[in-house]
């Protein structure tokens, strides 16, 4: 039984658990027509979409499709309108809110 936190408007996660293995693995489950925060990643991320599908400023993905962000790289994923978005992603290093709300929460953590 996985254990579900919310991780912002209409978005829920989960971590994978996988013992002393470098990075992290996390399922998300994303509302229909949401958008994850604008954000960067320390190191690269894969995400492999379970169902449904989303965009983001390298192109719209569906299920089976993998899109790879590269350590640096900024993104803004939106979920499909046509129903709930689903994706393991897996982050070799931390990812970081570069949006109006990362500034703030930044703030916040000084």
């Amino acid at each position: 039984n996985k254990s579900w936190r919310r991780a912002g408007i209409g978005i829920v996660e989960t971590n994978i658990d996988f013992g002393e293995a470098d990075g992290q693995a996390k399922v998300y489950r994303i509302a229909s027509g949401r958008a994850v925060p604008i954000h960067t990643h320390t190191g690269a991320e894969v995400t492999l979409v379970l169902s449904g599908g989303f965009t983001d400023e390298t192109g719209s993905y569906g299920p089976g499709d993998i899109a790879i962000q590269e350590a640096g790289s900024e993104h803004k994923p939106v979920a499909d309108d046509d129903g709930e978005c689903i994706v393991l992603a897996v982050n070799e290093g931390e990812i970081k809110l570069t949006g109006p709300i990362g500034r703030v929460l930044g703030l916040l953590a000084n």
